[in-house]
C-alpha cells in the first residue's frame, strides 16, 4: 500500500487502476518504473501517483472527502 511505500522511501511511479490488485488487502504490481525519493523528479511522480488513486475512488463514488484526508496524510 501507500505507507509501505513511503516507509521504503518508493515511488510508484505509474500508479493507475490497472497497477491495483484489491482483493481482501491491497497490492500494487508493476513496480519495475519505482524510483527512490532521491529522484529529481520523484515528488512529482508521488503526486501524480496519489491523483490517480483519488480519480478512481471517485469514479466509484466514493467519498472523495475521506479521500483527500488519507492522501493528505501520505504526503
Amino acid at each position: 500500500n501507500m505507507k509501505a511505500l513511503k516507509k521504503g522511501r518508493l515511488v510508484h511511479g505509474d500508479l493507475s487502476e490497472y497497477n491495483i490488485i484489491f482483493s481482501k488487502d491491497v497490492y500494487f504490481i508493476d513496480m519495475s518504473q519505482s524510483t527512490t525519493y532521491d529522484n529529481p523528479r520523484a515528488k512529482k511522480f508521488y503526486l501524480k501517483d496519489l491523483q490517480n488513486i483519488k480519480k478512481l475512488f471517485e469514479r466509484y463514488k466514493y467519498n472523495s472527502e475521506f479521500v483527500e484526508k488519507e492522501i493528505e496524510g501520505l504526503i
